[in-house]
């Protein structure tokens, strides 16, 4: 998963590895939509984080 969270931006990448703790490996997909919040889907939930993607901190 580490080689994964280095495809995104410092700030993103930092975010989600703070919120996936011990869930690592029943994640299914990570959302990035732009001024929408970033979606952890793990194999039986998914999880909302509040952090509003933009188009300036994908870069």
């Amino acid at each position: 998963m580490t080689s994964i969270l280095n495809f995104f931006p410092n700030n993103i990448s930092n975010i989600i590895s703070i919120n996936l703790n011990d869930k690592l490996k029943h994640l299914e997909e990570i959302r990035l939509r732009v001024n929408k919040p970033i979606i952890l889907r793990f194999s039986n939930e998914e999880e909302i984080l509040e952090y509003k993607v933009t188009r300036r901190r994908c870069n």
